[in-house]
């Protein structure tokens, strides 16, 4: 398949994003990040590069950041920053691109669950209920929203309501108990 897209689509750098030797060889994604041109790569490339780098436990940030100013509107790019930040604990800095990923597509409850675990995290937890309440009025059989809420509202400082959406979440999976960690 990666002959088929070289002949398709021949470009220098997305040719070496392509080769499977660069994809397994940490120095390569380093040497392929440093030359990406987020203006002149289309988004999806870059979200590739990204995923190698972090499964390659490189610093993917620089590159999300970078195709996020390039490709504003590009919805994966916007999810992944915002994952990417996830998993360095900044959640105050996983907002902004959820933000931009719920103005992309609104009714994506994966962003909105994920956005109100930012703002939980990062202090807001008044804002965070609201996303998980806009997630469950998407899919209101999604344990792990009632789950969410149910600490968010802890967090604000409402635990009947707490209360309720733990009990929800366990009728809705009552074997399922990672909703109530």
């Amino acid at each position: 398949l990666l002959g088929v897209a070289r002949r398709a689509d021949p470009h220098p750098w997305r040719d070496r994003l392509r080769d499977p030797a660069v994809r397994r060889d940490r120095a390569a994604l380093e040497r392929l990040a440093a030359d990406a041109d987020p203006a002149d790569t289309p988004p999806t490339a870059l979200s590739v590069l990204a995923q190698l780098m972090r499964r390659a436990r490189l610093d993917e940030v620089p590159v999300l950041w970078a195709a996020r100013a390039a490709h504003p509107k590009d919805f994966e790019l916007a999810f992944a920053l915002g994952l990417a930040y996830g998993e360095r604990d900044q959640h105050a800095r996983q907002v902004g691109p959820y933000e931009a990923a719920r103005a992309i597509r609104p009714d994506n409850f994966a962003v909105l669950t994920n956005l109100g675990n930012a703002l939980r995290r990062s202090g807001n937890p008044g804002a965070a209920v609201e996303a998980h309440r806009a997630a469950l009025r998407l899919r209101p059989d999604l344990v792990m929203a009632h789950g969410n809420l149910g600490v968010s509202l802890r967090v604000k400082g409402d635990p009947g309501g707490a209360e309720a959406a733990l009990r929800q979440a366990l009728r809705l999976a009552p074997e399922d108990t990672s909703a109530l960690t």
